[in-house]
């Protein structure tokens, strides 16, 4: 009997240890988790921090590249808009050039016309006189 009382002690301890060693382990596995939980929470916030300031400072350079980019527009309509002005300029006091030197020359010839006229007028006046003496 004692002997068999030693056997059910035995398979109770055994039983018991390995109830013991289950449980630690659960526990273990719990804990574990837990901290895997904590340790993944803390990772990620500092992740998506690390991303929040990234993208924050993509934004600010985007920002400064259309900022260079509207000058570099501005300062090329300016730069276009002053090459036209002058060329419209060269052109205009061209055509003033040519209309004066077309207007000089019609004027030429009309007083040289004019001249002419005078001078057959005074030339048909002299010949009248002549031929009415």
């Amino acid at each position: 009997l004692s002997r068999g009382l030693g056997d059910v002690y035995k398979r109770q301890e055994e039983y018991r240890s390995i109830k013991l060693n289950n449980s630690a382990t659960t526990i273990q596995r719990i804990w574990k988790g837990i901290k895997q939980r904590r340790r993944y929470l803390i990772d990620r916030r500092r992740v998506i921090f690390i991303q929040r300031v990234l993208k924050m400072h993509l934004s600010i350079l985007k920002l400064l590249d259309l900022r260079r980019n509207r000058a570099t527009y501005y300062l090329q309509k300016y730069i276009k808009g002053w090459e036209a002005r002058s060329r419209f300029v060269r052109i205009k006091r061209s055509i003033v050039y040519l209309q004066k030197a077309w207007r000089g020359r019609a004027a030429r010839r009309k007083y040289g016309n004019l001249r002419i006229e005078r001078y057959a007028t005074i030339l048909q006046k002299n010949i009248k006189r002549y031929l009415s003496l």
